[in-house]
């Protein structure tokens, strides 16, 4: 303990030496206590800050297990996605589009649906589709949507939405894709774009699409429902991506507030919202055997997220290719193609092809898959075509467009 019996003496008395000596050793002694007292709190705040993990995906620290991090850096309610390649593709996920201006990503578990948050703005937006970025953007693959009426169809950069131009009618309805098919769905058709130009490709007669959605598969077919009025569905049907219909099963449903669906790991699922009696605020799951659609267990879905239309990173193949084949579809990609169009490799067999324009004009004929089941096409000039193969007798076509 320091002791000084006077800190000042009156009237210019000069302080004794040893006095002065003894202020300098406290002073002293003082400084080094603080300063070593304030690196050990900077090298703990240091320790701390190093020992978490960034999580680039939801931009923030994740809290070690052996500290409280609870001033790390915060995930915002939208993280900027334009630092990944693409919108992330996770297992038994699939995306609404909500009222409330944003993309949820939504997870299926059991007979349970859980939100895992917001993962892109959408204000305003009416439908959702998600496929490979058909506009040349390098973030793909990416989500596509309108704003409805004659405003243009636009995709998510990551950050923000880019517009591709008007759309080419009024009214539009959802839209679906998947691989690099994307297709809007109006009451009487269903419409390609293929990142340049919009082509009607199906068109139901006296019957309408009872849901304004559809969802594309894994091999590139539309799926939708189909009936005599909006609230009656009595088919749910499976085009091919040349228009014709490869499967249609038996189906009776009321499609009241009927707003979205879409395809998860091969599974159909509708989802309705309040105004339907039966399967108020549900999403509705359904299979597929080879002749009759199957209808599983509601799942319930929160009233609060006002969801507005569907999509799946997911959809699976709810029929088998040996089905499909029964129907004399090929399926081919990329589409639209370059210099090769590929088929599955089961068709690395095929026989003699040829290739038609949309006039019925022969182009091209005695064409043969090479070993790596491709078709040169590099030749072509730009613009819409159609393949015919054989496979023992059995004749397979397929549209495809040159770009």
């Amino acid at each position: 303990m320091v002791y000084l019996e006077q800190k000042f003496i009156k009237n210019h008395q000069i302080v004794s030496h040893q006095a002065q000596k003894k202020i300098y050793i406290y002073k002293k002694n003082y400084m080094k206590r603080h300063i070593y007292f304030c690196t050990i709190l900077f090298s703990v705040f240091i320790s701390l800050q190093c020992t978490a993990q960034y999580d680039a995906a939801n931009y923030c620290y994740v809290q070690d297990s052996k500290h409280d991090l609870s001033d790390a850096v915060p995930a915002g309610p939208i993280a900027d996605l334009s630092l990944l390649g693409g919108i992330p593709c996770n297992a038994n996920t699939f995306y609404s589009l909500t009222a409330g201006g944003t993309i949820e990503e939504l997870e299926i578990n059991g007979n349970t649906i859980t939100s895992n948050g917001a993962i892109a703005p959408a204000t305003g937006y009416y439908s959702l589709a998600y496929c490979a970025n058909l506009n040349g953007g390098t973030y793909s693959p990416t989500f596509y949507s309108h704003l409805g009426s004659t405003y243009g169809l636009d995709y998510y950069n990551g950050s923000s939405w880019t517009s591709t131009g008007s759309l080419p009618l009024e009214t539009p309805g959802g839209i679906c894709g998947f691989g690099n098919k994307l297709y809007l769905i109006y009451s009487d058709s269903i419409v390609e774009y293929n990142g340049t130009s919009f082509n009607k490709i199906y068109d139901p007669g006296g019957q309408v699409l009872t849901i304004a959605d559809a969802a594309v598969d894994a091999q590139g077919n539309i799926w939708c429902t189909l009936g005599n009025t909006f609230s009656n569905t009595t088919s749910i049907i499976a085009i091919s991506p040349a228009g014709q219909i490869v499967k249609q099963f038996p189906f009776v449903l009321n499609t009241i507030n009927g707003y979205g669906c879409f395809l998860l790991n091969g599974k159909f699922y509708i989802g309705f919202g309040s105004f339907n009696p039966i399967y108020t605020d549900q999403v509705l799951p359904i299979s597929f055997t080879s002749t009759s659609a199957v209808t599983g267990t509601p799942m319930a879905l929160s009233s609060a997220q006002y969801v507005r239309d569907f999509a799946s990173c997911n959809p699976g193949s709810p029929i088998s290719v040996s089905e499909y084949e029964s129907e004399s579809h090929l399926p081919v990609y990329p589409n639209p193609a370059g210099k090769f169009l590929f088929l599955p490799d089961h068709f690395s067999n095929l026989g003699v092809c040829r290739v038609f324009r949309p006039d019925g004009m022969l182009v091209a004929d005695g064409i043969r898959v090479d070993g790596n089941s491709s078709i040169k096409v590099e030749g072509l000039s730009r613009g819409l075509y159609f393949l015919e193969a054989r496979k023992g007798e059995t004749v397979y076509r397929a549209e495809f467009i040159k770009q």
